[in-house]
């Protein structure tokens, strides 16, 4: 039989074993959670308001810009409601946006709307109906994005993310991410192609070009 000071001590130890568990898997959580909310590790370094205003610099450097917007630059923020944070990413670029919307672009205001993927279809009536003319991807799967940019090429629309594996792996036109203690442009050249920007050469010197792996 247990006495009355072993009992205390076996009492003390499941509390101190029971808060031990509790704080693992907390710990577990919060770690699980930051990795995949990020559309890559290299976005983890890289503060939103420095990669919005570096995305609305480049554009200037696309020669095609002002011929193929007359009067103001729609940017769409494309994200997917099935994949957890998504959205929250997709906001977040909007407002890191927003600090800049006195800013112009080749002379261009700009307008930005946040779209949710429900479908192929869907998306080209979105773009259409919204004129969109610059389309931000927020993470998704490959897969999946892989068909978003089949609809931008035709469609003609620039698009840019915040991860290079897309510029990579979907073609997805442009990403600007953390590396080497430094911001980095990845540029699809290909795919920047098809969707109808032209950038200028010594654009093109400062960028990391890449081609998409099938």
């Amino acid at each position: 039989m247990f006495n009355q000071s072993s009992l205390t001590n076996i009492k003390n130890s499941i509390k101190h074993y029971s808060a031990v568990f509790i704080y693992l898997l907390l710990t577990v959580f919060i770690t699980t959670t930051s990795v995949f909310c990020a559309a890559g590790a290299e976005q983890l370094s890289l503060p939103i308001e420095l990669e919005a205003k570096l995305f609305l610099t480049a554009l200037t450097y696309d020669r095609n810009l002002k011929k193929n917007v007359t009067e103001q630059l729609n940017i769409g923020l494309l994200y997917f409601p099935d994949e957890p944070c998504s959205e929250s990413q997709a906001s977040d670029f909007a407002g890191a946006l927003e600090k800049f919307k006195d800013k112009k672009v080749s002379g261009l205001g700009f307008e930005k709307v946040l779209l949710d993927y429900k479908g192929a279809g869907n998306l080209k009536d979105k773009i259409t109906l919204g004129n969109i003319n610059v389309l931000y991807i927020a993470s998704g799967k490959i897969d999946v994005i892989r068909d978003v940019t089949k609809i931008t090429r035709e469609a003609k629309v620039f698009t840019f993310t915040s991860s290079a594996e897309y510029v990579i792996e979907c073609g997805v036109s442009m990403a600007i991410v953390f590396q080497e203690s430094k911001p980095k442009i990845f540029l699809n050249f290909s795919s920047a192609k098809a969707e109808g920007a032209d950038f200028a050469a010594k654009f093109l010197r400062i960028v990391k070009l890449v081609d998409q792996q099938d």
